[in-house]
């Protein structure tokens, strides 16, 4: 279901569960944060449009059940930990708003699961954590197209063969079209 069993044997060990979640109705982008502990959840939300915030909630009432259905296996054995996900309060986070616009949503949520709880939006600019995360999303040792990449930005050469291996264009038609000045000097 959804990729999520891989995570079992391992909810014993979580205090919180991230979930982003999108709206396709106003194509934005919102966090569900279950605190495990607490039994609550928090719905992060860089725009909580209040004619859309009824039905967020209602979709991530969904998933809370839906996580009860992937984990319920887990939660069967006997010294596992039990959690009715359903039943866990949930309530709209009182935070920083980032933007009026939804454009910038997924940003937040990315941010926002990587510096839960910290003020990382103080002084927030759009631009500046665009590149950001474009930046650590290319440097990441994860990152299974790195090395293609930055060989490509220094003018490496790749291997070859490599797997979707990327070359910057290169020959006759991919230069400029206009002419090149005469370098001779003149007095």
């Amino acid at each position: 279901m959804c990729g999520l069993k891989r995570f079992h044997r391992r909810l014993r060990f979580c205090k919180k569960i991230f979930t982003p979640l999108h709206d396709s109705m106003d194509d934005h982008w919102y966090l569900l944060v279950m605190d495990l502990h607490e039994k609550e959840a928090l719905l992060w939300d860089s725009y909580p449009d209040p004619k859309s915030v009824g039905r967020r909630m209602h979709h991530a009432r969904d998933v809370m059940t839906l996580m009860q259905k992937v984990f319920s296996c887990e939660m069967t054995m006997f010294g596992d930990v039990y959690y009715h996900f359903p039943s866990f309060s949930l309530t709209l986070a009182e935070g920083d708003r980032t933007n009026p616009q939804t454009f910038d949503s997924g940003i937040f949520v990315i941010r926002h699961m990587q510096h839960y709880l910290d003020p990382w939006s103080i002084g927030f600019v759009s631009e500046d954590q665009r590149n950001r995360v474009a930046l650590e999303i290319v440097q990441s040792p994860r990152n299974e197209h790195r090395r293609v990449v930055l060989a490509a930005a220094v003018g490496g050469s790749t291997s070859v063969g490599a797997k979707n291996a990327f070359s910057p264009p290169t020959g006759r038609k991919c230069r400029s079209h206009r002419k090149r000045r005469d370098r001779t000097l003149r007095f």
